[in-house]
């Protein structure tokens, strides 16, 4: 098998943490952007096309409200022109593509991760307990999630086998 099609397995979803959806944000507004936005400075225009790549491989992509959140606030950064072009594509983004799941955060913070995560990514790692795969840069995040037997993907992983 594969290093593209094992590790994809029955899913119910995706889930897109925060800093990676903001690349495919970024790269919708302008590729050539990503490399100048700090946040997404550490990627590039190939990175972007291997995200949209291995996010067509999903019938759904899952978020929450915290990384939706983390998302605009991030946005909330650009000058007001390209502000508001962002904000365009992130709403369609949200509308079109993207299967939003929430948790009361009463009921996350209840959560033994969630001294350690916090609220956006404890509710991630409840939020893959309902068999979603989470596609994250977050070392501690993935270390979280490995620890209760979740699978994530790296996006290091992406970059070293999706060309």
């Amino acid at each position: 098998m594969d290093a593209q099609s094992d590790v994809l397995g029955p899913f119910a979803g995706l889930l897109v943490d925060s800093n990676v959806l903001l690349l495919l944000v970024i790269g919708r507004v302008d590729r050539a952007g990503i490399t100048r936005f700090k946040r997404t400075a550490q990627y590039s225009r190939a990175d972007f096309d291997r995200l949209v790549r291995f996010l067509n491989r999903f019938k759904k992509i899952v978020t929450t409200p915290n990384v939706l959140t983390d998302v605009n606030g991030f946005l909330s950064q650009f000058k007001l022109r390209s502000r508001q072009l962002a904000y365009a594509v992130f709403g369609r983004i949200i509308d079109e593509v993207l299967d939003e799941r929430y948790l009361p955060s009463g009921t996350v913070a209840k959560d033994s991760a969630f001294s350690r995560l916090g609220l956006t990514d404890t509710g991630i790692g409840l939020i893959a307990a309902q068999r979603v795969l989470v596609l994250t840069e977050d070392a501690e995040l993935r270390d979280a999630l490995s620890r209760r037997n979740l699978l994530t993907i790296n996006f290091e992983y992406l970059r070293k086998t999706w060309r």
